[in-house]
């Protein structure tokens, strides 16, 4: 593969994980840029496929990827997701997931995540979130025990 095609490729990976970001997190431009810790006008470069971000910002990136990813593995569906991250969680002292990205936590988050997989489905002062009925509750919900050793 040439350096030229490598380029392309770590654009439109910027480019993708910019979308996903703003479609399935909700996020705004703003906020992804806050995530990323860059300007916004440099995550509208990155979607325009004008600018290749610097290795820091696609390990961000790559990290947003890999929260959707576990939020897929763990959540049965798109509401119970957004309840999570959108909602007060006990074992962050009531604070938001998706506060945390914004305030780019998101590496932390995501590396105590993938560090504790096997930890019993603890339960939302809600009454509990609906996680895949496939994983079951030891691969479940470790996102509630892991946060809570990050945020310590």
């Amino acid at each position: 593969m040439t350096t030229a095609e490598i380029t392309v490729l770590e654009k439109r990976s910027a480019a993708n994980a910019i979308e996903q970001a703003n479609e399935y997190l909700g996020l705004t431009y703003t906020g992804i840029a806050e995530a990323l810790g860059v300007h916004r006008q440099t995550v509208f470069r990155y979607r325009k496929l004008k600018s290749v971000p610097s290795p820091e910002v696609q390990e961000s990136m790559a990290q947003i990827r890999e929260l959707l990813y576990l939020l897929s593995e763990v959540f049965i569906d798109r509401d119970a997701q957004l309840e999570w991250l959108y909602g007060p969680v006990p074992l962050l002292r009531n604070r938001r997931p998706i506060d945390l990205i914004k305030k780019a936590i998101l590496m932390q988050l995501c590396q105590s995540w993938q560090v504790n997989t096997r930890v019993r489905l603890h339960e939302s002062s809600q009454g509990g979130l609906a996680v895949h009925p496939k994983r079951g509750a030891s691969a479940s919900c470790w996102l509630y025990s892991a946060c809570s050793r990050t945020m310590e």
